[in-house]
């Protein structure tokens, strides 16, 4: 820890101020039980035809992956895991408004080694060192606790 400060959040000793955005949704056990294979295993789909992977983590679509990007093949996919591929940062943000322990909440476009780009979070890193190209890996994590039940998703880290 960086300071005494730092220490206070992390362990939830003083409250923080409430973002002021929307409330985060519910945790919707159906929903997590029904996208499981997705959410906990990090599976995305691979084109039959052409070959491109692709990984749906819900920022830019509302259902399942129904057409290739690239070929625009339709439902004509194999599953395909990410969660050993290496990846590289290619693009990201600093959120400075975001409600997060250690701001500022850094977000990254990660782009995987034979294809694929998803949105994460970027933990255990320095904000000042994170840069387009950097190398990161996944890691599964705590993201909520909301009413007795426990979310847990992928995040990016810098390769250590």
């Amino acid at each position: 820890m960086a300071n005494y400060n730092d220490y206070l959040r992390w362990r939830e000793l003083v409250p923080q101020e409430a973002a002021r955005r929307p409330d985060k949704q519910h945790i919707r056990s159906s929903a997590n039980w029904r996208e499981r294979k997705q959410l906990l295993g990090l599976w995305g789909i691979k084109c039959r035809r052409c070959g491109t992977p692709q990984y749906d983590n819900g920022a830019a679509t509302t259902g399942p992956i129904r057409i290739c990007a690239q070929c625009l093949a339709q439902d004509d996919f194999d599953d395909y895991n990410f969660v050993r591929r290496k990846a590289k940062v290619f693009s990201y943000t600093q959120d400075n408004l975001a409600a997060v322990i250690d701001p500022p909440a850094s977000v990254v476009l990660i782009e995987f080694e034979g294809g694929g780009r998803a949105f994460f979070d970027l933990t255990d890193r320095d904000p000042a060192k994170v840069e387009v190209g950097m190398p990161v890996e996944m890691t599964f994590r705590k993201m909520q606790y909301d009413r007795g039940l426990t979310n847990y998703f992928w995040k990016a880290r810098p390769v250590r």
